[in-house]
């Protein structure tokens, strides 16, 4: 597994991660209100079908909030390994992956190349080179120990 592509792939989807976990969180409040605040339960809505399938309103929205929860829960942790490596980096190395794919323009786009540069006062293959650099020590940070242990490694456990 190239552990390089994931983290590159983590890190530009890292505020889609954000905007999804607040989406997700708002979705789970209500829905926690909705049953905390005791909105009567239909039973007429709870049916059974001739193979003896029960399907009722709790029981769906309990469901709901489960997966809701899981699926909180695994984004937070997405974003927590790439806040902790990120924060293991090299001033420079930060700086240039906080801005090419943490921060955002006016736009709600990620930044260019030139405008880390003209921000950073480098040029922009030097630019490319540290976040090449960066990428690099990432890797060794948030999997290091696993390529350690099997550097042929091809299960999904990334993906996870």
């Amino acid at each position: 597994m190239d552990y390089k592509k994931v983290i590159e792939t983590w890190l530009r989807d890292y505020n889609e991660i954000n905007i999804q976990l607040e989406s997700y969180k708002m979705l789970y409040e209500e829905i926690e209100l909705h049953v905390k605040n005791g909105d009567p339960v239909q039973y007429d809505q709870d049916k059974l079908s001739g193979t003896n399938k029960f399907n009722s309103q709790v029981e769906n929205e309990a469901i709901q909030l489960a997966t809701l929860k899981t699926t909180i829960n695994h984004l937070e942790n997405r974003r927590l390994v790439v806040d902790q490596g990120v924060k293991q980096l090299e001033d420079k190395e930060r700086r240039i992956i906080e801005l090419r794919y943490m921060k955002l323009n006016r736009w709600e786009r990620q930044l260019t190349w030139l405008q880390i540069s003209y921000e950073m006062k480098y040029d922009v293959s030097w630019l490319r080179e540290l976040r090449n650099r960066a990428i690099n020590s990432l890797a060794e940070i948030m999997f290091g120990e696993i390529q350690a242990k099997n550097p042929l490694n091809t299960s999904d456990i990334v993906n996870k």
